[in-house]
C-alpha cells in the first residue's frame, strides 16, 4: 500500500492575510475531494486508459469520478540491459515502464501524482507541482526588498514557502513478519596490507527494535544509510528477502519544534518513521488535522 499521507504548504509571511496559509494541508483545503476526475486528458499520453472512481460527497452521497486516473505505459530510452560478449556482440534492451497518473487540486495548486512501476521490480512516487502562484502586492517605494520572498514584477513579490508530502507505505514483504533495518556504509582501515591498500568500506547491518531508534534524517555523503524492510524468509543463498526504501532529494523544516505553524507537520523536521500498522495511524498529520493543535496526534505522536 502506497498513497499520499499529507500535504503541507507552510508560507514564511508572518501577516494576518497570509497567516492562515501556515496551515495549508490535505484537511483545510476544501470540502470537496482533491480530486473529482475529469481532468484535461491532455495530461496523459494518447495510449491513457482511463480509470473512474467513487467518492464520499459532502453530504455523504456517493459520487462518481470519472476519468479518475490513467494508466499507461511509456519509454525513455533508457537502457534496461547491455553486454559485449568476447565475440563482439552486443545485447541490449530498452526499459519501460508503467505509469498510473493521478491529478488533483488544491487551492491554488494543481498536483499530478504519479505512481511509477519499473520491470526491476521497483516503485518510484512522484509529485509534479504545477497552477498558479500567490503574489503579494507591495509598494516598492516604501518597501523597495521584501524580506518574505522576491520582488518579480513592479509591486508583485511572490512569497518564500516549503512544500512538503508525506507518503505513507505499508510493506508486506514476503509476509507479514517484516523487520527495518538500516545499513550503514563504515570506513575501515587495513593494518599493513601487502600491497598498500589503506581502507576500505563495508555495509553494517543493523536491526532497528524501537520507533524511536528508526526515526531518521536525511544521510549525508559522510554517512551514507541504506533503509531495508526485511522478512524471516531467506533466498538460495542465505540472505534476507528484503524491499529497500530510498527518498531522493528531500529536506527539512527550518520552523522551530514550537511553532504553531510547524505543529502540526513536526513530521517534517525528519524524513522517515516507522511505526508498527495500525488503522488508526495512517495519516501523518492526525485523522483530522483542520485545526488540530497537532500535540497529542500524528506520526510524530505516535
Amino acid at each position: 500500500k502506497l498513497y499520499l499521507s499529507e500535504i503541507a504548504t507552510p508560507y514564511q509571511n508572518p501577516g494576518n492575510d497570509w497567516y492562515y496559509k501556515v496551515f495549508l494541508d490535505l484537511g483545510e483545503i476544501t470540502d470537496l475531494p482533491l480530486s473529482t476526475g475529469d481532468f484535461d486528458p491532455s495530461i496523459c499520453p494518447p495510449n491513457s486508459k482511463w480509470v473512474s472512481d467513487w467518492y464520499v460527497g459532502s453530504e455523504g452521497q456517493v459520487v462518481e469520478a470519472k476519468n479518475f486516473a490513467c494508466v499507461f505505459e511509456r519509454s525513455h530510452y533508457d537502457v534496461a540491459a547491455l553486454h559485449r560478449t568476447e565475440s563482439g556482440k552486443t545485447y541490449s534492451r530498452i526499459a519501460s515502464e508503467l505509469v498510473v497518473r493521478v491529478a488533483i487540486s488544491a487551492g491554488n495548486y494543481d498536483y499530478i501524482l504519479d505512481f511509477i512501476f519499473k520491470q526491476d521490480g521497483s516503485v518510484r512516487f512522484t509529485v509534479s507541482a504545477t497552477g498558479h502562484s500567490n503574489y503579494d502586492p507591495v509598494d516598492m517605494e516604501s518597501e523597495p526588498k521584501y524580506r518574505w520572498g522576491n520582488i518579480v514584477n513592479e509591486d508583485v513579490a511572490a512569497v518564500n514557502h516549503d512544500h512538503f508530502y508525506s507518503v505513507y507505505i505499508d510493506l508486506d514483504v514476503d509476509g507479514t513478519s517484516n523487520t527495518f533495518v538500516k545499513d550503514t556504509l563504515t570506513k575501515r582501515r587495513f593494518p599493513n596490507h601487502p600491497y598498500h591498500r589503506t581502507s576500505y568500506w563495508e555495509r553494517i547491518s543493523t536491526p532497528i527494535h524501537t520507533e524511536k531508534q528508526a526515526i531518521s534524517t536525511p544521510p549525508t555523503y559522510n554517512r551514507p544509510v541504506l533503509w531495508r524492510f526485511q522478512s524471516q524468509n531467506k533466498t538460495n543463498v542465505g540472505a534476507n528477502t528484503s524491499y529497500r526504501i530510498y527518498a531522493h532529494g528531500n529536506t527539512v523544516s527550518l520552523l522551530d519544534y514550537c511553532d504553531v505553524g510547524a505543529r502540526r507537520i513536526r513530521w517534517a523536521r525528519k524524513q522517515l518513521f516507522v511505526t508498527p500498522y495500525n488503522e488508526n495511524e495512517q495519516f501523518a498529520s492526525g485523522f483530522y488535522p483542520n485545526q488540530n493543535t497537532g500535540l497529542r496526534t500524528g506520526v510524530h505522536y505516535w
